[in-house]
Order: C-alpha cells, then sequence, then structure tokens
C-alpha cells in the first residue's frame, strides 16, 4: 500500500528491520512485549523533504525514552 514505516509490537525482541529484500524504502520497527521489564517506545519523525527517522527508545522507570536504535528513509 507504499507506507514508508510500519510499526509493531507483537514479537518479544525490539528492534528495527529495514525491508530491503521486497521494498528497498520500507522501516519495520517492533516494541517488542510491553509486560516485561525491559518497555521500548517507537518515535517518527518525518522532516520537511518526508524522509522519516525511526527510533526506537527503552523506557525507563522515569519514563524517560533513551533511543537504542536508528533508522532513516
Amino acid at each position: 500500500k507504499g507506507y514508508k514505516v510500519v510499526i509493531f509490537g507483537h514479537t518479544h525482541k525490539a528492534k528495527i528491520d529495514k525491508d530491503s529484500l521486497f521494498v528497498a524504502d520500507r522501516i519495520y520497527a517492533n516494541t517488542g512485549c510491553w509486560s516485561q521489564k525491559k518497555a521500548h517506545c517507537v518515535i517518527v519523525d518525518v522532516n520537511a523533504d518526508e524522509k522519516a527517522t525511526v527510533n526506537l527508545c527503552r523506557v525507563e522507570n522515569s519514563g524517560r525514552a533513551v533511543r537504542v536504535e536508528k533508522e532513516t528513509i
């Protein structure tokens, strides 16, 4: 359908995967499992040129998000 970023919360491993096998410019971001001690979130920033930066962040107990992985398309 032309989506550039797809966000999941399905598997237990938080990670960013760039699917270059089927689509050269699509990023899959997975937040992992929220029921474990290490929670993650995904923050997507789109600039004026419509470039998307996908940030996978670990959520600390204080609520602060710390980036652990980044990919741009």
